[in-house]
């Protein structure tokens, strides 16, 4: 997929827990643009990833790949 995209919807932190809402984007081999939404909590030992919980959705097409309103974050996923 050279065309993935990870959008960051937004990210809140909170003690030792850090979670993100995000949407990832991509076009599949038959050109259709495809996408899903998720969710990743981590949480931190000292400065170390000790616990990491994530929860997808289905990928579905992607009628619009314009982002949530309010802040984003958008970065290429390599």
């Amino acid at each position: 997929m050279p065309d993935l995209r990870l959008t960051i919807e937004e990210m809140v932190a909170e003690g030792d827990k850090v979670v993100c809402r995000n949407t990832w984007r991509w076009t599949d081999p038959s050109g259709q643009k495809m996408q899903f939404h998720g969710f990743v909590l981590w949480r931190f030992e000292g400065d170390k990833i000790a616990e990491r919980w994530a929860t997808v959705t289905q990928p579905a097409e992607g009628a619009s790949w314009t982002a949530a309103p309010g802040r984003t974050a958008e970065k290429r996923a390599s």
